[in-house]
C-alpha cells in the first residue's frame, strides 16, 4: 500500500515540479572546486544542452549529449557517487524527503546548464530526492514500458531461482543505456542496503521507494496499481539484492 500511496504522491509532485524554475549563483561542485559554469568549456557544453536537457529527456538522448565513452547521464553518475561517498549511513536515505525548494533549485540549475556536478555542500536528502525526481521524470522508465508485464509475470513465479533466471533473461534484452543506468543505480542501492543497520533502508524498503518510479505501466489504473504493486517491488528488490542480474560488471560506471 505504501508504494501505491507513494505513486499518487509522486504524480502530485510532478505537477508541482513542472511549475518550477532555475536560479542560483555560483556553486561548488562535488570535488569542492568552484563550478566551471563560467568557463569556455562549460559554456560550450551548455550551448549544446538546451533547457530541459536533463529532466524529462529520454535516456538515449541524454547519453548522446555526454562525452564519448560515457555510458550514463552525468546527473546519475554524479548523484550516485555523491551519495555513495556521503550518504550511505544516512537514516531513511531515499525515504526521508529532501527540501523541495532546494531540489527544485538544483533541477533548474542543471536544466539551465549552470551546474555540471553535484555541489559539494548539498544536503544528502536533497541529492537523493533529486535522483528520484530524475528517474521518475524519464519519459520511458529504466525498466521500460514494453517489458512491464513480462517483469510482473516473472516476479509471480513460485521458485526463487526461476524468478532470477527470468529476470536475468529480461534484463539481457534491455537497451545498453538502460542496463548501464540501472547498473549504476542498483550498485548504489545495494551498498545502501548493506548498511541497513545504520540507515534503516533494507532492500525491501528501497524497493517500496523505487518500484513506482522504475517499473510501471504506460497506462495505469488504480486496480492495476493495487494488483501489481507487490510484483513490482519484488523485481526491484531482486535487483537491489543482486545487481549482477542486470548482466553488468561490478566496476563503477563512468
Amino acid at each position: 500500500m505504501a508504494g501505491f500511496v507513494g505513486k499518487i504522491e509522486n504524480m502530485a509532485k510532478d505537477l508541482w515540479h513542472k511549475m518550477g524554475g532555475g536560479g542560483g549563483g555560483k556553486q561548488k561542485n562535488a570535488s569542492g572546486r568552484p563550478s566551471q559554469g563560467n568557463s569556455n568549456s562549460a559554456q560550450g557544453a551548455a550551448a549544446n544542452k538546451p533547457l530541459g536537457h536533463i529532466f524529462g529527456r529520454s535516456l538515449a538522448e541524454a547519453v548522446a549529449l555526454e562525452p564519448p565513452g560515457t555510458s550514463v547521464p552525468w546527473i546519475l553518475s554524479s548523484a550516485t557517487l555523491y551519495l555513495a561517498t556521503n550518504g550511505l549511513e544516512t537514516e531513511g536515505l531515499f525515504r526521508v524527503p529532501g527540501n523541495a525548494q532546494a531540489i527544485e533549485r538544483l533541477k533548474g540549475q542543471m536544466d539551465q546548464g549552470e551546474l555540471t556536478e553535484i555541489p559539494a555542500d548539498s544536503e544528502v536528502n536533497d541529492v537523493a530526492g533529486l535522483l528520484k525526481l530524475y528517474v521518475r521524470q524519464l519519459p520511458d522508465p529504466l525498466l521500460p514500458f514494453h517489458l512491464y508485464r513480462d517483469f510482473v509475470d516473472a516476479a509471480s513465479l513460485e521458485e526463487e531461482e526461476e524468478r532470477k533466471a527470468r529476470v536475468r533473461l529480461l534484463a539481457s534484452s534491455l537497451k545498453e543505456e538502460n542496463a548501464a543506468a540501472l547498473g549504476c543505480l542498483m550498485r548504489t542501492l545495494h551498498s545502501v542496503s548493506l548498511r541497513s543497520d545504520k540507515n534503516r533502508m533494507s532492500s525491501a524498503n528501497l524497493a517500496v521507494v523505487f518500484a513506482p518510479n522504475l517499473l510501471h505501466a504506460k497506462e495505469e489504473t488504480m486496480e492495476q496499481l493495487m494488483r501489481d504493486q507487490a510484483a513490482c517491488e519484488t523485481v526491484v528488490r531482486m535487483l537491489v539484492e543482486d545487481p549482477s542480474l542486470l548482466g553488468v560488471s561490478g566496476e563503477e560506471v563512468r
